[in-house]
């Protein structure tokens, strides 16, 4: 789920900026625990546990009710048997735990999705806001994947060949968000041919998943988990005339971690 990939995008502005002020073997020391990190996180397992009171603590529950209802006056519907999840993926790799609701469309050809991303402190790009996220997602016969969510400022990775997102600004509507899935989704069926995967139940919404998970997983240990055109965005995002020659040592110390880790170094 979308999930994994925006707390990535967070861990690496973690380790971006605390090495600002450090020398470059400590850069590329910092390099390593990404890819040590996204390697927990982009794994080809797909664990996920129901969710428990304890989960909502630090979480808005209220934002999540608001969201349900816009969500079914658009026609979408919890799917029988599916509780609010917690990745366990998630947890395991960063400690953190947050709640995702699942739902999905009439026709069962669009799931969405709603989750509060609950970091503590956020980097100046997103300084002010808080991670509240809302996606839908559709799988093509093919193995590909069409994301629509309002994460253009929070998910600055790099994405597989076989996902195809559109990013929205954090404050758009749910309505115009769906709109806009569907319009791209129209467009894909119409260049690809085929037709998308039907969710029926709860077995084939945690299917759906996990073939992403699979195709996520297989992409970033292709790339050494970590692509370093991934880490410069995320090291210039929001920022006022940051310094190139920093840009430059974090692009190149990314790039030999994911090196050494696909034993090219």
């Amino acid at each position: 789920m979308p999930v994994v990939v925006i707390v990535g995008v967070f861990l690496l502005k973690h380790y971006v900026s605390r090495k600002l002020d450090k020398a470059t073997d400590g850069i590329v020391g910092s390099a390593r625990e990404m890819v040590a990190k996204n390697k927990a996180l982009f794994t080809e397992e797909y664990e996920v546990r129901g969710a428990t009171e304890a989960d909502w603590e630090k979480l808005d529950r209220d934002w999540y009710e608001a969201k349900t209802a816009e969500m079914e006056a658009l026609g979408f519907r919890r799917v029988g048997g599916v509780g609010d999840i917690v990745s366990v993926t998630v947890e395991k790799a960063t400690g953190m735990t947050t709640v995702i609701r699942q739902m999905v469309s009439g026709d069962g050809t669009t799931a969405g999705g709603i989750y509060h991303v609950p970091l503590a402190k956020l980097p100046s790009f997103m300084e002010g806001k808080r991670l509240l996220i809302t996606e839908f997602e559709s799988e093509f016969g093919d193995g590909t994947f069409l994301i629509t969510g309002n994460t253009k400022e929070s998910n600055l990775a790099t994405s597989p060949p076989e996902v195809h997102n559109t990013k929205f600004s954090l404050d758009t509507p749910v309505a115009e968000l769906l709109a806009a899935h569907e319009k791209e989704k129209a467009n894909l069926l119409a260049a690809k041919g085929g037709q998308c995967v039907r969710i029926a139940t709860a077995q084939d919404l945690e299917e759906l998943h996990r073939r992403q998970q699979v195709v996520r997983a297989k992409f970033r240990k292709g790339i050494g988990y970590l692509d370093p055109e991934e880490v410069k965005r995320v090291a210039l995002a929001g920022k006022k005339g940051e310094d190139e020659g920093f840009v430059d040592v974090i692009t190149r110390s990314a790039d030999k971690a994911r090196k050494e880790e696909m034993g090219e170094e």
